[in-house]
């Protein structure tokens, strides 16, 4: 068994659900509040929530597939700059 995904209950209250990697059964996990799970990964080293990443100092990336003109109609298109 290994995780697959957590379940919302409703009123705060979730619970991880696991699945069988052999034949695919699924088998829910006690329900607990939202907020002791989150808490219980961070200090059991869970994941990090996103917003504690970095971001790149890099700038924004290169898109090849928005030349020059498409993103002139775009922005007149959209109103943008």
């Amino acid at each position: 068994m290994r995780r697959s995904h957590v379940a919302y209950l409703g009123g705060n209250r979730e619970a991880v659900v696991y699945r069988c990697e052999v034949c695919g059964v699924t088998v829910q996990g006690p329900v607990v509040g939202r907020d002791d799970r989150v808490q219980g990964e961070q200090s059991r080293g869970g994941r990090s929530s996103r917003r504690a990443r970095p971001l790149p100092d890099e700038g924004a990336p290169d898109n090849p597939v928005i030349d020059s003109d498409l993103a002139r109609l775009l922005r007149e298109r959209f109103g943008g700059d």
